[in-house]
């Protein structure tokens, strides 16, 4: 589980506006909780501020005076960190600097260790937050107004479910309030998930394997918010959920799989190749960049064939994530020429996954999506051609 955990004024904010925090200095009973709740942890990923703030525990002998200061420093020494900075070159004790995305950290410390991560500083947390990573919100609210500052939360789009899960008041009159994620899907799951696939097994699973699927299906509910498809009206985002999923039953690797469900998010949003490789990691933008149509190539069936040279020039993982994709599309073509209701430029498309699933036999042969790829073109082929 992710924590944010942090000290805040009652009107929501960690520091005043000159960023100063001296009015979170906790009483010795509410020291003694922190150093059990910080003593329970596995990681922290702290922004560089708070590594900075936190170091004395480390460096100044003097806060080892007391037994409780004592402890506190032999847990806080002990408890392994990461960092994120772009202007240190080293941090000391048993810390280091991050080197991947906010997500692909978050899923090293978890998978380091059985034990609750924690992640602090209001800029690093917020960025979990966005991502749909953070599981549990705790605050030390403490009886001052600012009015104004570093905000504890960042600012949403929409309402993200939390439940109060405990509450308690210290002599200090700061009252503690610990908040669980409301829901076990990702922010913006539900919203995005108006179709048949809402609620399935295969349809949730690959959220909950890790916090970088989890965070791919969040950014790319956020990137598809509003979009529809053409054919059906229904909401885009089903459709890289679709192939998520169908790579997640397929064994795939979280970097696959999250590949998978951003696939289309730098043709179809205003989402760069470099924000995907600052949130996701290099091998996951490489794969969305290799499944990216060639827009400067005007004539649809030119920039088709592109497609297909390229992804057969990026190797079997991104011809698994397109052949995924090319399933997808397929099925939902079945289902509406079994209606009668093909849309306009339906043979071409056709055309374009067939010829792309013989480019994919000769990369990935006999693989099971392709193999079931095949069948719906078949079952397509022996349909009565209404409205193609």
């Amino acid at each position: 589980m992710v924590i944010y955990s942090m000290s805040v004024s009652v009107d929501g904010f960690v520091a005043d506006r000159e960023g100063g925090f001296g009015w979170t200095a906790p009483s010795e009973e509410l020291f003694r909780f922190h150093l059990a709740q910080v003593g329970e942890l596995g990681g922290y990923l702290l922004g560089r501020r708070l590594y900075e703030t936190m170091l004395v525990w480390e460096t100044d002998p003097s806060l080892r005076g007391n037994e409780s200061g004592a402890a506190f420093a032999d847990v806080w020494c002990a408890l392994p960190k990461v960092v994120f900075s772009r202007t240190l070159d080293s941090v000391q004790g048993n810390a280091r600097l991050a080197q991947g995305s906010v997500a692909e950290e978050i899923a090293a410390a978890l998978g380091a260790t059985d034990r609750d991560v924690s992640v602090g500083g209001a800029g690093l947390a917020a960025q979990a937050f966005e991502l749909g990573l953070v599981d549990e919100l705790r605050m030390f609210r403490y009886p001052v107004v600012v009015g104004g500052g570093t905000p504890y939360l960042p600012p949403v789009t929409q309402d993200v479910p939390f439940d109060l899960v405990e509450t308690r008041t210290f002599g200090s009159r700061v009252i503690y309030e610990r908040y669980g994620c409301g829901t076990s899907e990702p922010r913006g799951y539900f919203a995005a998930m108006g179709s048949s696939l809402a609620g399935t097994p295969s349809g949730s699973r690959f959220a909950k394997r890790s916090p970088l699927t989890r965070a791919a299906l969040a950014f790319a509910g956020e990137r598809h918010a509003g979009q529809r498809r053409e054919a059906d009206g229904a909401p885009y985002v089903a459709h890289p959920l679709e192939v998520a999923s169908l790579l997640d039953e397929a064994g795939c690797s979280d970097d696959v799989v999250a590949a998978g469900v951003l696939h289309d998010v730098l043709e179809d949003s205003d989402t760069k190749a470099a924000e995907l490789e600052e949130r996701f990691g290099k091998p996951v933008a490489r794969l969305v960049r290799s499944l990216t149509e060639d827009e400067s190539i005007a004539d649809d069936a030119d920039r088709k064939a592109a497609l297909r040279r390229q992804v057969a020039a990026a190797g079997e993982p991104a011809a698994v994530i397109f052949a995924a994709d090319k399933l997808s599309k397929a099925r939902e073509l079945r289902h509406l020429a079994s209606r009668g209701e093909l849309p306009s430029g339906a043979r071409l498309k056709i055309e374009h996954y067939a010829e792309s699933r013989e480019m994919l036999a000769a990369i990935i042969p006999g693989h099971p999506l392709v193999e079931d790829l095949r069948r719906e073109l078949e079952a397509i082929a022996a349909l009565p051609a209404k409205g193609a």
